[in-house]
């Protein structure tokens, strides 16, 4: 597995999680509307970057952005059923949580 899945503040802004330039916004399905933000981090082009679970994308393909700072998404998005997360989170703070997934995957060599 290359990815992991964050509990968020269901009010909290989602930040990009590495510098690098956004590759891809767009609107995915996974059990109801959702987006993915694709970022390609300027240490290591050979990998993208993905979130998922989010709402309200602020960023665009181009943008520059830096890891902690850059607000990429408005709020994560709460899913409609349990997840592995609210196992964790219920259990400690009596509520369950939204999170984003982050995952990581080697980029298609370029064609020659």
């Amino acid at each position: 597995m290359t990815a992991i899945d964050l509990a968020v503040d269901a009010d909290a802004g989602v930040t990009a999680p590495v510098d690098g330039v956004v590759v891809e916004v767009a609107p995915i399905q996974y059990r109801g509307s959702d987006h993915k933000i694709t970022i390609r981090p300027h240490a290591n082009p050979d990998v993208e970057i993905s979130i998922i679970h989010i709402i309200d994308p602020l960023v665009v393909a181009g943008d520059q952005v830096r890891g902690g700072e850059t607000l990429v998404a408005a709020r994560p998005r709460q899913l409609g059923f349990e997840s592995q997360v609210d196992r964790f989170t219920e259990a400690a703070r009596g509520t369950a949580s939204p999170h984003v997934h982050v995952q990581m995957r080697a980029t298609e060599p370029a064609a020659a």
